[in-house]
């Protein structure tokens, strides 16, 4: 019996050993999980905030296509008007002079 005792004693202590091993081990995964919620949040409120300057950016970039588009569309219609009124003011010219010859 007392051999018995001694080999329960051993083996109680034995899984003593193990629980406590495993025990450090859950502890260190549960540190390391708090880290990682820790940079998960960090990482979340970076992503949103870089979202939002990118969609900023995005909308300033529509505004410049928009505005260079319209500029250039008035432009075409300044040359086009253009050309139009110096023909006109070309002929007129050449009409008055014939009328003086």
């Amino acid at each position: 019996m007392d051999d018995s005792l001694t080999r329960l004693k051993f083996r109680l202590d034995v899984m003593r050993k193990e629980r406590d091993t495993m025990n450090a081990r859950v502890l260190n995964e549960r540190a390391r999980t708090s880290q990682l919620e820790v940079e998960v949040s960090r990482l979340r409120s970076e992503y949103i905030r870089q979202k939002k300057i990118l969609e900023d950016k995005e909308t300033n970039l529509q505004r410049y296509n928009e505005t260079i588009r319209e500029s250039e569309s008035a432009y075409n219609k300044l040359v086009v008007n253009s050309d139009k009124l110096l023909s006109a003011l070309e002929n007129e010219f050449s009409n008055i002079t014939q009328k003086f010859k």
